[in-house]
């Protein structure tokens, strides 16, 4: 790599906040901006048409359409990893890193990933970048000429990671379990490397810092947070935080518990004295409850229990206002397999009959949603109540068929309450039980149907609905 001259005030690159919302990007699958690069001379996977094909998006197709993601109302791209991954099969998804220091020629370059992040920060969009410091692909140079004896773990004879992500935190945990979650292969093409070598942790420590003030990030997203040397993360998230304050990383830790979640944030007390200094993490938790929430059958403990309760679990962590909260992601398939979300978004290649950008073809549904994103997205943009405010919560009410479960966030005497009806029918609302959420004013404004509301005794809402009621003093 390159050493470059420092950048002035680097140090205060500001990193993603909660008044970010992020729009992931798969590159290979968003836009084919660049057809002369859809194959290279050298890289092993050619293109293909099945799910795990390459199908030749790359990084000018996402800077032709930087317009698209701004009006809809986002504020950063988390972007699936972009460097290099000459792998024979699979390589689309980028989690095989080959070079750690070069984006794969068949999305661009290094000066067409820094020409995406100019270009981004100009329309108020911060690009968050994927990083995997766990394991790389096992055509990289380090696996087949290993540096050291032990630059991998179990280097001479493939272990596959037991997925025991519960032995980290477990106080009973057998040190062979610990180890064989920490130290086995993600899988047979992703050797797992030792970053208890000092020159293994240096490298990824200087390769990070290298990243994040070349490309002016704001944000680097940690691929299997737990499966790398825990010491080893403490050290690699502390150099980059200590080198950028202002500066914001989130981890994988795909659990359902926040008791193991909440172990990896920076400040929380742990049993073991586990000292961490990752700022953030995707709430797995809330994610899985949420989504069970919606999908769930009525009755006693069913439904928006489920959510409430988990939320209700914030308590472990040291900072649950910077966590990440998403819906879903690259890895959760839909029913039977991956191939809806691995598809091509519709307008990104030549010959298109269908067209996102142009919403040429697209069902109602799908421009519902579109418009859905671009109000909601936008009012929050410059919403401080929803960046900053505290979160209250009310308990689902009444319990099964006729569940409602509502929460409200204050900030700077501005209110934001939101209200969801499950059940598939009208259903009025007693506003005495909820008075908490509105106090101090008679009336507010119903963001979703852009309407005036005034607060009586009862309120009624939609079936199967949320309204999201603003107020201001």
């Amino acid at each position: 790599y390159n050493l470059l001259k420092r950048k002035p005030n680097a140090a205060e690159i500001q990193g993603f906040t909660p008044a970010d919302v992020m729009y992931l990007i798969t590159p290979d699958r968003f836009v084919n901006g660049d057809l002369e690069n859809d194959e290279i001379d050298g890289m092993l996977e050619k293109l293909g048409d099945d799910d795990y094909d390459r199908h030749g998006g790359d990084l000018q197709g996402i800077i032709n359409h930087l317009d698209y993601i701004e009006d809809l109302g986002f504020t950063s791209i988390w972007l699936n990893p972009a460097l290099e991954n000459n792998m024979e099969k699979a390589s689309y998804h980028g989690y095989s890193t080959t070079d750690y220091y070069q984006v794969d020629p068949r999305f661009g370059t290094n000066q067409k990933f820094k020409e995406l992040t100019q270009k981004a920060s100009q329309k108020g969009i911060k690009i968050i970048m994927d990083i995997i410091p766990n394991h790389c692909g096992s055509e990289h140079w380090f696996f087949k000429d290993p540096p050291t004896y032990d630059w991998f773990n179990n280097q001479d004879q493939y272990k596959n990671t037991s997925h025991i992500r519960e032995s980290v935190q477990d106080v009973h945990a057998s040190e062979i379990d610990k180890r064989e979650h920490t130290d086995g292969w993600f899988v047979e093409t992703m050797p797992d490397l030792n970053q208890r070598n000092p020159l293994v942790s240096k490298y990824f420590i200087q390769n990070a810092l290298w990243w994040i003030e070349f490309a002016n990030l704001a944000g680097l997203r940690v691929d299997t947070y737990p499966y790398s040397d825990k010491d080893f993360m403490g050290d690699w998230t502390q150099a980059i935080m200590e080198e950028y304050p202002n500066f914001n990383i989130v981890g994988e830790e795909w659990s359902p518990n926040p008791a193991i979640t909440s172990y990896w944030q920076k400040g929380k007390s742990n049993h073991d004295n586990y000292v961490s200094y990752l700022p953030s993490l995707m709430d797995f938790p809330i994610q899985m409850a949420f989504i069970e929430s919606l999908k769930d059958d009525f009755g006693w403990g069913r439904g928006f229990k489920k959510i409430y309760k988990m939320l209700a679990n914030d308590f472990l962590y040291a900072d649950p206002y910077n966590l990440v909260i998403f819906p879903d992601n690259h890895d959760m398939t839909s029913p039977g397999s991956h191939g809806l979300i691995r598809s091509d978004l519709p307008g990104g290649w030549p010959g298109d009959e269908v067209n996102a950008f142009t919403r040429e073809g697209l069902t109602k549904d799908q421009i519902l949603t579109l418009d859905f994103f671009k109000k909601i997205l936008n009012w929050r943009k410059s919403n401080e109540v929803i960046h900053h405010g505290k979160l209250i919560q009310f308990a689902p009410k009444p319990d099964g068929w006729d569940e409602i479960y509502s929460y409200y966030r204050t900030y700077n005497g501005k209110r934001v309450w939101v209200i969801f009806n499950r059940v598939n029918r009208t259903q009025t609302i007693d506003l005495a039980h909820y008075s908490q959420a509105f106090q101090g004013f008679s009336k507010g404004y119903d963001v979703l149907e852009d309407k005036k509301i005034q607060l009586e005794d009862k309120l009624e809402i939609k079936g199967k609905s949320v309204m999201v009621i603003e107020f201001n003093p």
